[in-house]
């Protein structure tokens, strides 16, 4: 199949590592929407961004692309640790992102998803435990400009948020 070289194409990233490139193709995805031509390139070189757009534009996929691809550029020692927090307001929409996360991360037999935390299925104790964590490095993240994702307060690991 010929791929078509528009300007908003996915093939034109050269900022994405090829493995998400091949997915994007195994999945038919040739041609980005306005949100993703215009978000990816700056997540990719960890930019800060913020977008507000309709249901159907393409975000999830527009910051999960280059997490991923950061995973696949990754050195293997690193890539049994965390690398992202996402953070998510519902539900439904936690749920919307995992299976994103994991469609990308399963299409390659090689990669394989270290871990998602869906906090909904942690005990009570679980959850108690994860949130202290977290709340102490979102708490901090002004004054560090990072978020320590282990249980391990002295490792100092940048993470990709």
């Amino acid at each position: 199949m010929p791929i078509n070289m528009t300007d908003n194409n996915f093939f034109k990233l050269t900022s994405l590592h090829k493995s998400v490139i091949s997915i994007l193709l195994e999945n038919n995805f040739e041609i980005m929407t306005d949100v993703q031509d215009k978000t990816i390139p700056y997540l990719c070189k960890f930019k800060d961004v913020i977008v507000q757009s309709q249901t159907g534009t393409g975000k999830t996929l527009a910051f999960v692309l280059p997490i991923v691809s950061t995973y696949y550029k990754m050195e293997s020692t690193y890539k049994n640790h965390p690398i992202c927090l996402v953070i998510s307001p519902t539900r439904e929409l936690a749920l919307q992102i995992t299976d994103s996360f994991v469609s990308y991360f399963r299409s390659y037999k090689e990669h394989k998803l270290n871990y998602l935390l869906d906090y909904t299925t942690l005990n009570y104790d679980e959850l108690k435990s994860k949130s202290k964590i977290i709340n102490e490095n979102i708490q901090n993240f002004d004054k560090d400009n990072e978020i320590n994702l282990s249980e391990d307060k002295n490792k100092k690991k940048k993470s990709v948020l």
